[in-house]
């Protein structure tokens, strides 16, 4: 179980987790969280543990961005834990044991100065030892403090927060005139006997002995009651009530409905009354208007400087959502989407980062079940996408319901977020190898960067996304496209293979592979293969590599053809200069003048390169007769090279034809 304890003058976030509501000593327990009421923070986080049956073990955690000094106070008759007061630094824990039957109090100071000595005080929560031990001193008001009471009635644990201190800061602040207010706001705090007291002291001796039978016995109430009304009715009230008494219940005094709802509870109905029918009878009489409105704590308490406006139609504090959901039992509860609006935890209407907390840990308990609170979950997740949260989005997107009407809206809903906010995550490792933990498909995020990449014309980086997410048809068309003819016109082959090696081993899926990549790959081999004849000076086979050099260069007009559509229109500014300077017989000029589009233009120097290539193997093949390099220079003819090029190859063959002329008897 764990609990926030707040104190001081401000106010320190925390956010509960699924691991809120914890089992101790086999009993399920509630998470309590109190609000501090001022402007500067102090809280922690109190974590407690059986850790055998002869104790437990208290856990402080330090969630503020400032150092906190805890107080401990324990009871009268129960053995003193080690310590009464020590620091701790911002993110800092310490753990304290607790015997069994220890019953005692905690709370927060801060602001504290300290010399080297250890002497000093605390702006907030000092128990006045000078000292960082408290020394059995407990907290001057303001202070929240929370109480532990163990194996008490039972066998059994017991803790609750005091406001005690609060009010007896509030009286402190009365003077001794306005003695009735004191005496209220003691009642508020269930402070009888100081309440008693003061009546006494102030000559009040019959209110002072109404005072001391309140919250007694029904019976007693009742005996009460019954005196009361025969004074009124003989006309003797004001004999023994002076009029100024009856002031008191309508004093100018604001009581929030926490200290109404404690009047209620403790005065006016029985002492064994269960707390489901306590919250109703309040929730009755918040209906008739005889109650004050459960206003949400960031208006109540603060601490905004000017807190906004709010009226009785508008939406309550969450914890009042709370106790009617508890008091409901096992009835369907219609206030859900009410409860869990962002206006019954925080002013920010687009705020739902603690009521989503406190929705999954109420789930995670079984307090309730609904499949109807999506706009919930996505708002909170519009609310971390724009603090630049994706990975925390889509973590909140997996803890969504399944819903039968959409099967697939968690998919659909990371892709879009993979997809819309990519530059976010992708350049935020930590945020990328959450993603990754959550156990999202990394296709799905190869595919959301192959998306930003193709957008800002990063084809390249899209290409290689597109392989990593399995989207080969595409990448295919962005290889052959955008991409193949800068590397190859760049000399940067081992690129160029590594990329169609890739794409080969699913060929079989891709259209037209013959004609796109199956280029790039066959022309390598028929190149190598080439080359290794020519170095074995094999003149055999001068006709096989004709016919494969005229084979494929059927296929480059045909690719050139099929893809001349399909073509990336880019820049000419974007092409290297290097390329532009390479040497590929004048084609850049010669193709940009007919106004073709510049990728066409590298497309076909591509094609004329690899063709010049081959062209150029052929010619430096042996052969042993004149007919066989004649057959050749038909075939470098058809080649898809410059026209210059075509009329060198076209002079070779002339000279050849004229050679075969010569030599016929």
């Amino acid at each position: 179980m764990r609990l926030a304890l707040s104190s001081g003058t401000g106010t320190c976030t925390m956010t509960p987790s699924r691991h809120t509501i914890e089992k101790l000593s086999g009993t399920a327990t509630a998470a309590l969280l109190l609000w501090p009421s001022m402007a500067r923070c102090s809280s922690l986080l109190i974590a407690f543990s059986r850790g055998s049956i002869c104790g437990i073990t208290f856990t402080f955690t330090n969630r503020c961005g400032d150092t906190v000094w805890p107080g401990l106070l324990s009871g009268s008759g129960t053995p003193p834990l080690e310590t009464t007061g020590f620091a701790l630094a911002p993110g800092q824990l310490r753990s304290l044991y607790a015997p069994q039957g220890w019953s005692g109090r905690f709370w927060g100071r801060s602001g504290c100065t300290f010399d080297a000595s250890g002497k000093g005080s605390c702006a907030t929560g000092d128990c006045g030892s000078g000292e960082v031990e408290c020394r059995g001193a407990g907290a001057s008001p303001p202070a929240t403090l929370v109480e532990f009471t163990l194996d008490d009635d039972g066998g059994k644990d017991f803790y609750d927060d005091s406001v005690c201190h609060w009010v007896q800061g509030e009286v402190g602040s009365l003077n001794d005139a306005r003695y009735l207010e004191n005496i209220l706001l003691l009642l508020t705090g269930r402070q009888l006997d100081t309440a008693t007291e003061i009546a006494a002291s102030r000559g009040d001796v019959r209110l002072a002995i109404l005072l001391s039978q309140a919250g007694g016995s029904m019976s007693n109430r009742s005996d009460l009651a019954q005196t009361l009304d025969q004074w009124k009715m003989n006309g003797i009230d004001f004999d023994y009530i002076e009029e100024d008494w009856l002031k008191a219940a309508f004093l100018d005094l604001p009581i929030d409905w926490k200290r109404y709802l404690g009047l209620i509870m403790w005065y006016q109905l029985s002492p064994d009354t269960p707390l489901d029918i306590i919250i109703r009878s309040y929730d009755q009489l918040l209906g008739e208007g005889k109650v004050p409105y459960p206003v949400p704590v960031y208006i109540d308490e603060g601490p905004l400087d000017e807190a906004p406006q709010w009226s009785s139609g508008d939406h309550f504090d969450i914890s009042f959502y709370l106790m009617l959901l508890h008091a409901n039992k096992d009835e369907k509860f219609g206030l859900l989407k009410t409860m869990f609006s962002a206006f019954s935890s925080s002013f920010d209407p687009l705020d739902y980062h603690f009521i989503w907390h406190q929705r999954s840990i109420l789930e995670a308990v079984g307090a309730f079940s609904s499949n109807d609170l999506h706009l919930l979950d996505l708002s909170f997740v519009y609310q971390l996408l724009c603090l630049g949260r994706c990975h925390w989005a889509i973590y909140v997107i997996l803890h969504m319901p399944y819903l039968d009407d959409a099967p697939y809206i968690h998919e659909k809903l990371i892709r879009e977020v993979l997809s819309q906010y990519c530059e976010s995550w992708s350049r935020d490792d930590a945020q990328r190898q959450y993603i990754v933990e959550l156990g999202i498909p990394e296709e799905w995020m190869h595919e959301a960067l192959a998306l930003y990449h193709e957008y800002y014309g990063d084809k390249q980086g899209a290409l290689e996304n597109l392989i990593q997410c399995g989207n080969r048809k595409k990448a295919h068309t962005i290889f052959v496209t955008s991409v193949a003819h800068s590397m190859f016109l760049s000399s940067n082959h081992q690129e160029v293979w590594r990329i169609t090696s890739a794409l080969e081993n699913h060929k079989y899926e891709i259209a037209d592979w013959d004609l796109g990549v199956g280029i790039y790959i066959d022309f390598y081999v028929l190149k190598n293969s080439m080359q290794e004849r020519n170095a074995m000076d094999d003149s055999g086979s001068l006709e096989e590599m004709s016919e494969s050099c005229r084979s494929f260069f059927g296929r480059l007009n045909k690719s050139l053809l099929v893809w001349g559509s399909k073509l990336h229109v880019e820049s000419s500014s974007s092409a290297p200069f290097g390329i532009l300077k390479h040497s590929c017989l004048g084609l850049y000029l010669e193709y940009s003048l007919t106004g073709l589009a510049d990728s066409v233009v590298f497309d076909r120097a591509c094609y004329s390169k690899m063709a010049e290539e081959l062209c150029a193997l052929l010619v430096d093949t042996p052969s042993e007769t004149l007919n066989l390099p004649m057959g050749c220079l038909l075939t470098m003819l058809n080649a898809p090279v410059p026209d210059e090029s075509r009329s060198s190859y076209l002079q070779d063959a002339l000279s050849v034809f004229t050679e075969i002329l010569c030599s016929d008897p």
